[in-house]
């Protein structure tokens, strides 16, 4: 290789990893895991982070009244407002409230997410369909977005890309994802790991409704905002008053 080329090569492979390094390390305060630029196992990860974060999530939960791991979960993320609710439950218990971290970062406002590149953070009610290891925000959980409620509306309005790709995940900066910081998305990601993410869902509302007089809408959103606003208010209503 040519001295030109190959200080060329050097210079570009440098730029990549500080680019890569500076995305993960944002948001990293707290961490107890370094950023991964390679690839690595969510097996790895739990063996990794569990050991530090699963005293405090214990102690969190047993404060609660509730066993470690709960048997299933309720995150509940409240857009203006800015938080994320973690609710559990035992098998024959009422939820209770485990405890409440900021998000440091979303995108769009209030309203539904209605298509590909609108940034919006999407509103509704989701399962956690997978955990990754290897997110270029430290750690992510995957959301089940589109629901199949979504991807209704949006064939019935013609909408053929309504997006997709929407985390829960770390650091501090957000596309249409909620950004939790790298020291709570470990905790979050380990919770559901134990818990199991097939027991976990997440309910994401434009405020808080138990606050708020009434619904409001949004202008210029779709017809249906005000029902499915009713129903994340009876969801919500339902988690926090068993």
């Amino acid at each position: 290789m040519r001295p030109r080329t190959y200080l060329f090569v050097t210079v570009l492979m440098g730029l990549v990893t500080l680019v890569l390094a500076q995305t993960c390390l944002s948001g990293v305060e707290g961490s107890s895991r370094n950023c991964f630029l390679g690839h690595s196992s969510v097996k790895e990860v739990i063996g990794e982070v569990g050991p530090e974060v699963r005293p405090k999530l214990r102690e969190q939960c047993e404060a609660s009244g509730l066993e470690y791991p709960p048997d299933r979960l309720w995150l509940i993320a409240l857009k203006k407002e800015e938080e994320l609710e973690v609710w559990g439950r035992d098998r024959d218990t009422s939820w209770k409230l485990i405890t409440l971290y900021p998000v440091k970062a979303s995108s769009g406002g209030p309203g539904p997410k209605l298509q590909e590149g609108d940034r919006q953070v999407p509103e509704g009610i989701y399962s956690v369909v997978s955990l990754n290891p290897n997110s270029n925000y430290h750690l992510s959980l995957k959301l089940n977005y589109p629901n199949g409620f979504e991807r209704r509306m949006a064939r019935k309005a013609g909408r053929r890309d309504p997006g997709g790709n929407i985390f829960i995940h770390g650091s501090a900066v957000s596309a249409g994802c909620l950004a939790m910081g790298n020291a709570n998305i470990e905790k979050l990601f380990v919770l559901a790991h134990d818990s199991d993410p097939s027991d976990t869902r997440v309910l994401i509302a434009p405020y808080d409704f138990q606050e708020a007089s009434g619904i409001r809408v949004p202008s210029g959103t779709p017809v249906w905002t005000s029902l499915l606003y009713q129903w994340l208010r009876d969801v919500m209503n339902m988690i926090r008053s068993t």
